[in-house]
């Protein structure tokens, strides 16, 4: 249809036009006056006529917009009569009664559709008023979870892992820092300024908030991690910075110190160096020497080196130490050789030299502990009245100290700290031990330093302690 004001072409349903904005008038107003009469027939043949005038233009209306109409809806509507009209916009059409005919009205009837955009509109408010609760909400929970505390228990992400040989063995500590981001990166926000985060230790590579802080709250130290054996227990202690991670990343942090038992070291052996070399003392009383001869067919001998002290100049009596070390580094040599040392350190005392320049008596090669001397009988000093002789001398096992009461087992542990001369401080153990010329009282307790040990004697002190 065409506009009143104008004349532009509009859709039929329009009520105002989209050009000059003109209201358009309802469908009674379309009939002309000059060509419509007001029927002078009686009251109800007027209503009977305007039924059938409605019922004809509800069907061309129903024809017009399925597309079946020959009429257009303007020239059905000139030929309804007033009367009609008004029954048509005040009692017949509504939404509820006949919606197919309904469609057709707003062109016509301007306040048919206000119930039902009133209640479309009522459905829309509901929806809109239902999302805005949701994102309210939504925000609540995400600042709810972002502003609350996050607990961690450290003791879930370390781990100690150990490589190495029996008696060289290494022990790591590690803090599995990509699981622990994957568990909590995205909880853990650094809560303060720019200028206290630059204040911090930075990570190397990732510049995340749990990195940030690993780096500045997470911490500790083992308490033993190299020269390790099976069986021997590490402790990693925890220092951690708990304040700090609380104020700054609302994180509080649950550990314990970590123990655990070393296992899983390659197993190796252990030889007597001394076993591969032969000393003899040569010279007169006073001007002797030492002389030392490999064993050539032993390969290890080729790796290790024999240093002697004194080497010359000896008289009867004197003390020669020989002390044993690695050609290469000590790792390398346990890789090749799968052994160590059972000592490294024997002293020989010089006996019997003659007076003149004729040859010397040999001094026993047999193994001595570090501190003892050996005469050509093969008579350790430092084992007589002894309860594990040995104890110096090779490693101990459980059928060594099988039968032995909680104090024989104290005694052998005293015995090896007797033969570097440790003083006693109890009356009754310094006398049991001064009754043996072997022992020789020389250091005193408070200065007394177990470096004194060899490799041996160490293990076999930690050994006998754990018997106790």
């Amino acid at each position: 249809m065409q506009c009143i004001n104008c004349g532009a072409e509009i859709d039929n349903r329009s009520k105002f036009c989209p050009l000059c904005g003109t209201k358009q008038l309802k469908w009674e107003s379309l009939v002309s006056e000059e060509e419509t009469s007001v029927s002078e027939a009686p009251a109800e043949e007027t209503e009977a006529q305007a039924s059938e005038d409605i019922t004809r233009i509800k069907k061309v209306l129903e024809d017009f917009y399925a597309g079946e109409g020959e009429e257009t809806v303007e020239e059905a509507a000139e030929e309804i009569p007033e009367e009609a009209a008004e029954v048509f916009e005040e009692d017949t059409l509504s939404y509820e009664d006949d919606p197919e005919t309904f469609k057709a009205a707003p062109m016509f009837l301007e306040d048919v559709e206000d119930e039902p955009e009133e209640k479309k509109r009522s459905i829309l408010n509901y929806v809109l008023f239902g999302l805005i609760g949701a994102l309210i909400l939504g925000a609540g929970i995400w600042t709810y979870v972002q502003s609350r505390r996050v607990e961690v228990n450290l003791n879930d992400y370390m781990t100690i892992s150990y490589e190495g040989y029996d008696t060289l063995g290494t022990a790591t500590a590690k803090f599995n820092t990509k699981q622990f981001e994957a568990d909590f990166g995205d909880r853990i926000k650094f809560r303060g300024s720019d200028e206290e985060r630059d204040s911090l230790e930075q990570p190397s590579k990732d510049k995340s908030d749990a990195a940030l802080l690993i780096k500045n709250c997470i911490g500790g130290t083992l308490d033993s991690s190299s020269d390790l054996s099976n069986g021997d227990t590490v402790i990693y202690t925890w220092d951690c910075d708990d304040a700090l991670a609380q104020d700054r990343f609302k994180v509080t942090m649950t550990y314990t110190d970590v123990e655990e038992t070393v296992d899983d070291l390659e197993e190796v052996d252990f030889f007597d160096p001394f076993d591969f070399i032969d000393v003899t003392f040569v010279g007169k009383d006073g001007e002797a020497e030492v002389e030392l001869v490999e064993d050539d067919d032993e390969p290890m001998v080729d790796e290790l080196y024999y240093d002697v002290d004194p080497i010359d100049n000896l008289s009867v009596g004197d003390i020669v130490t020989i002390t044993v070390s690695y050609l290469m580094d000590e790792e390398s040599f346990v890789e090749e050789f799968h052994a160590i040392p059972s000592v490294t350190e024997m002293e020989y005392e010089v006996e019997d030299l003659e007076s003149d320049d004729g040859p010397s008596i040999s001094g026993s090669s047999s193994s001595s502990p570090s501190g003892s001397s050996s005469s050509s009988t093969s008579t350790s000093t430092g084992s007589k009245g002894t309860v594990l002789p040995n104890s110096s001398d090779k490693l101990l096992t459980n059928s060594d100290v099988s039968g032995l009461s909680k104090a024989d087992i104290q005694t052998a542990i005293n015995e090896i700290y007797a033969r570097h001369g440790y003083t006693f401080t109890n009356p009754s153990v310094l006398a049991k031990f001064k009754q043996y010329d072997w022992y020789k009282p020389t250091v005193a307790a408070d200065r007394f330093s177990d470096s004194v040990f060899s490799v041996t004697e160490k293990k076999n002190v930690d050994f006998l302690k754990s018997k106790l």
